[in-house]
């Protein structure tokens, strides 16, 4: 879990591998599971997503961690908790796809929270969540992205699909 490799789709030549922690950058204890990968159109920045909420953006050219994010206010040590608990709420916020969205300068990300996370691809890679309409629109976990500017579509468990015109994030 938590290894990254970038492989030549024509050639099948493995180009990067990385074996760090996607938040840390670290090799030692537990990394989570990774469950979503993107790069941004330069393929200067990456953005990583695991089953235990956290996103990284990370430059993978170097194996350098760039940012982080964490869940709600969670420290790392709490989501690396034993209890059932602790890996319950861990879970409840797997983020389960990622995509960059160029017009936009931003990473997107969605999940089992039912939010759309932005994540800012500028200097101070600043998070933001639209909460004028979290929870308002999918009543369950959200699956997958699609975009085509200025449109994104989101897609759920609850059999939605929610198409987003956007002039802003």
């Amino acid at each position: 879990t938590g290894r990254t490799k970038i492989w030549d789709v024509e050639s099948a030549e493995l180009l990067f591998a990385y074996n760090g922690d996607h938040v840390t950058g670290t090799k030692e204890g537990r990394q989570p599971a990774l469950t979503a990968f993107a790069l941004d159109i330069e393929r200067r920045r990456a953005i990583s997503a695991a089953e235990d909420g956290t996103v990284g953006i990370w430059n993978p050219n170097a194996g350098v961690v760039l940012n982080h994010f964490l869940p709600a206010a969670m420290s790392r040590q709490q989501l690396q908790g034993q209890s059932s608990q602790a890996r319950a709420i861990a879970k409840s916020l797997e983020v389960r796809a990622v995509i960059y969205w160029p017009e936009m300068h931003h990473f997107i990300a969605v999940g089992w929270s039912r939010s759309l996370l932005c994540y800012s691809d500028q200097q101070n890679y600043g998070q933001s969540v639209e909460p004028n309409w979290v929870g308002k629109c999918h009543k369950a976990d959200i699956m997958c992205l699609a975009l085509n500017h200025p449109f994104l579509a989101t897609g759920g468990l609850d059999g939605m699909l929610v198409i987003w015109k956007a002039t802003s994030v």
